[in-house]
């Protein structure tokens, strides 16, 4: 959508469904359905985002509030101001319950905040360990389902990393 197609009135849920556009780099979902949108404030064509990240040392950061800026300016034409939250805490509860059925078909599970535990994005067994703390990246932990034996990466809460049990 460009700016002469964008509606009369700019709203808040106008600019959600825009950042549906924008893709997580290391995930096949959007940074909506990821749950990273905080808050969004618009005053006539200025857009103000607030973004909440998986994980403070995330590399894809930049990469994502870069995205997340040229696809509302190409909305808006105005001012557009995405910034990067560290008040609250992202967990995987915040992902879109549809778009954890996405990630599952992609092997990548998702740590309940409260249970420490993961079940197979394969086979939807809860009898999985834990094979590392760390996964592909820092917001991920590495398991094995001892059902079915599936390797798969879970996508954890930022305090899991520094030693709670996921």
């Amino acid at each position: 959508m460009t700016v002469r197609e964008a509606s009369a009135v700019l709203d808040a849920d106008a600019v959600v469904r825009a950042l549906q556009d924008v893709d997580d780099p290391e995930l096949p979902i959007s940074i909506v359905d990821l749950g990273l949108v905080e808050s969004v404030d618009v005053d006539g064509e200025d857009v103000r985002v607030r973004l909440l990240p998986t994980f403070s040392g995330c590399p894809a950061l930049a990469h994502i509030g870069e995205h997340a800026r040229r696809r509302l300016h190409e909305l808006t034409g105005g001012n557009v101001e995405v910034t990067w939250s560290h008040a609250g805490r992202w967990t995987p509860d915040r992902i879109a319950p549809h778009a954890q059925g996405s990630l599952a078909e992609y092997g990548v599970g998702c740590i309940a905040a409260a249970a420490f535990t993961a079940p197979c994005p394969s086979c939807a067994s809860p009898a999985t360990e834990r094979v590392s703390r760390f996964g592909s990246s820092l917001c991920r932990s590495s398991f094995r389902c001892t059902a079915c034996g599936s390797r798969f990466e879970a996508l954890k809460s930022p305090g899991a990393a520094h030693g709670a049990p996921a």
